[in-house]
């Protein structure tokens, strides 16, 4: 699922719309399975002497949705060894086991039954080295429409649960409370839980009682998403529109604050205790295809169909068909379909974007020092946006900084919209004032 905005949906997204910059949007089908697999093999590459990250996606979670049409889908075993022999490809390209600081299983992963969740367990063990640290993250469904074994996944080294769908209209609070509370029996340390919120221009349209909602519950940490801003196509707003935007949303941030919840990054609150929460002090909280996580890492490995990775400045994604995904795993390729190589002027964004999403500022100094720039004439059309939502009271610009504002940090998308270069040559071309 695609937008005019460089985001990219994998099935995981929570929070802030800019998860990586550029978007998949912008990747090409020439970029092939050769070029992730030269990168993989050359193992003394800077980027993979560092831990890695996982990522297991696997989006549907009803059995009579399976995609690979077999029948014995239903007990997981068809899933379960398409993602055996994509890690076994991986450890035979590298010819050694890489070094794993951080597992994310996505929510049709999670849903899997109990023996086919011990076999993808046993798989990374076989085919990676985790670290001592190692987290492992399980995101559920919060529809109400499956009950994960929450002991179990625990049990298999999960420390961290994320409850949550980016739709309001599929919330089951009731059942939210009962993972969470079900989640904190489990020892579970970390518990997310996505919180739904409206795109309401104006602040009597919105209301509290869905944060009540989650609040009661006392997850760790609160994620809110949004449905109606994912279609905003930039900026370009009357001001007025983004003052009402930011009213609103400072109404959902002290209700949060009350609570006892921090922001730590655009759009996510959490306790001081929980583990983003510490690692956002540290100044390690990063942005991953998958959602926030509290390990820095420059390499991701992307398993299962339509999930994206990365190692350094190169960007893959996996054959978004199932079909395909599971003929090239026969074939004995790396199933990628498509990736991209970043410019400099991609990084240069890139870091911009993902230090507004997890830092909730820019350090100007560092930027310039780091990229051998000058900031203000590099982004001169980019600084007359960033008053204009000052003025609207999103953020503050000054010399050497530019910081979110507590209203501006639930707008943190609106905010990198203003970096997004690539978006904005499209939506030059793209009439859109049916939208203001």
């Amino acid at each position: 699922m695609h937008s005019r905005s460089s985001l990219t949906h994998t099935g995981h997204d929570t929070g802030s719309d800019y998860v990586i910059y550029p978007g998949t949007e912008w990747f090409a089908e020439a970029f092939d399975t050769s070029i992730v697999t030269a990168w993989v093999k050359a193992s003394r590459v800077p980027h993979w002497l560092r831990p890695a990250s996982i990522d297991i996606g696997s989006p549907l979670t009803a059995c009579d949705e399976c995609p690979h049409l077999h029948e014995d889908c239903v007990d997981g075993n068809v899933c379960v060894d398409h993602f055996e022999r994509e890690m076994a490809l991986y450890r035979t390209a590298r010819d050694t086991r890489q070094e794993v600081c951080e597992v994310h299983w996505s929510t049709g992963l999670a849903s899997l039954p109990d023996v086919a969740l011990q076999r993808i367990r046993r798989a990374i063990g076989e085919h990676f080295e985790l670290t001592p640290e190692a987290s492992l993250t399980v995101r559920i469904d919060s529809s109400g429409r499956e009950k994960e074994p929450l002991p179990l996944l625990h049990e298999l080294g999960a420390t961290s649960v994320h409850i949550g769908t980016a739709r309001a209209r599929d919330v089951d609070h009731d059942f939210t409370r009962e993972q969470v509370l079900a989640a904190r029996a489990a020892g579970f340390r970390s518990i997310a839980v996505d919180l739904p919120i409206d795109g309401a221009r104006k602040p009597r349209q919105m209301s509290l009682a869905p944060i009540d909602a989650v609040i009661s519950c006392r997850p760790t940490r609160v994620m809110l998403t949004r449905e109606c801003d994912s279609a905003m196509p930039g900026t370009n707003f009357p001001e007025t529109v983004l003052r009402s935007i930011s009213d609103n949303r400072h109404q959902i941030a002290a209700t949060l604050i009350d609570a006892g919840y921090q922001c730590i990054a655009s759009d996510v609150f959490a306790l001081r205790t929980d583990t983003h929460a510490i690692a956002h002090g540290r100044g390690c909280l990063t942005r991953q295809p998958y959602g926030y996580s509290a390990q820095p890492v420059s390499t991701l490995i992307a398993l299962g169909p339509g999930t994206v990775g990365y190692v350094g400045a190169l960007y893959y994604q996996n054959q978004r068909l199932p079909q395909s995904y599971s003929s090239m795993l026969r074939a004995g390729q790396l199933p990628v379909e498509r990736g991209l190589f970043l410019t400099p002027d991609d990084l240069i964004r890139r870091t911009i974007i993902m230090s507004i999403s997890t830092n909730l500022f820019v350090d100007i100094a560092a930027i310039e020092a780091a990229y051998g720039i000058d900031f203000r004439s590099t982004f001169a059309s980019e600084w007359k946006q960033l008053e204009k939502l000052e003025r609207a009271g999103l953020l503050t610009v000054g010399t050497q900084e530019i910081s979110l504002t507590p209203a501006g940090r639930l707008a943190g998308g609106l905010v990198c919209r203003v970096f997004d270069l690539r978006t904005r040559l499209l939506a030059d071309k793209i009439p859109n004032d049916d939208l203001l």
